[in-house]
C-alpha cells in the first residue's frame, strides 16, 4: 500500500510540474507580445552616443562599450547581424555630416568605426 501512495505522489508531482512549465511558457509568450522592438538606427545611435566636443578643435565623447561594440559585430565573421549593423551605421538617418566628422578626429572612433 506504501508504494502505491508514493506513485500516486510521483505522477501528481509530475503533473503539477508540467502544469507550471506550460504556464511559464505561455507567460513568457504573452511578455514578448508586448515588447516592442527598436529600430537598429536608434540601437545603433545609443550604443555609439556620440556627444560633440566641449572645445573647437577638441575630441567628440562616446560611449567605449558600445563602440567596441559594434566594431566587433561589424567585424565579424558569418553573422547575418554584421551587414544589417553596417547598413544601420551609415544610413542617412543614423549620424550627421559633423558627428561623422568628430568620429573620424576621434582616435577610438576612427580605429573601431571609420576603418
Amino acid at each position: 500500500a506504501v508504494h502505491e501512495d508514493d506513485d500516486d505522489e510521483e505522477e501528481q508531482g509530475e503533473e503539477e510540474r508540467k502544469r507550471k512549465k506550460k504556464n511559464r511558457h505561455s507567460a513568457s509568450k504573452k511578455r514578448n507580445k508586448k515588447i516592442r522592438r527598436a529600430p537598429l538606427v536608434h540601437c545603433v545611435r545609443r550604443m555609439l552616443n556620440v556627444r560633440p566636443p566641449e572645445a573647437d578643435g577638441g575630441r567628440c565623447a562616446m560611449d567605449v562599450a558600445g563602440t567596441r561594440a559594434l566594431h566587433h559585430l561589424i567585424r565579424g565573421e558569418g553573422s547575418r547581424a554584421n551587414g544589417d549593423v553596417l547598413e544601420a551605421l551609415v544610413g542617412d538617418e543614423t549620424l550627421s555630416g559633423e558627428e561623422w566628422e568628430w568620429i573620424a578626429n576621434d582616435g577610438m572612433g576612427s580605429v573601431c568605426i571609420v576603418d
